[in-house]
């Protein structure tokens, strides 16, 4: 498949590398965050990525009318709200286990 960017793509391997690394000089502050996308959490509270955040499919990232929300502020508004910043490098995947 080709990708417009594939240099944003990473790899698991690339996750867990990463998915320590914090801020200069602070022990709190996570430069990468992942985001787990699914329409229910269960999958999610089986098991997920440590510190991955959730996103409910339906009601975070939808409008009401199921279409998804592109309006910049309210897209803001819920990176803030998740603890992400600008100078966060963010994954997202989807929860859904697929069959092997």
């Amino acid at each position: 498949m080709n990708y417009a960017h594939p240099e944003v793509l990473v790899d698991t391997q690339w996750v867990a590398e990463h998915l320590s690394d914090r801020a200069a000089g602070t022990l709190c502050h996570r430069k990468v965050r992942i985001i787990e996308t699914d329409m229910d959490i269960t999958v999610y509270n089986s098991g997920h990525i440590p510190g991955a955040i959730f996103w409910n499919a339906f009601t975070t990232i939808m409008q009401p009318d199921y279409r998804f929300n592109f309006d910049s502020s309210a897209f803001s508004e819920l990176l803030a709200r998740s603890g992400i910043a600008n100078d966060n490098r963010v994954g997202q995947g989807y929860c859904y286990p697929f069959p092997p």
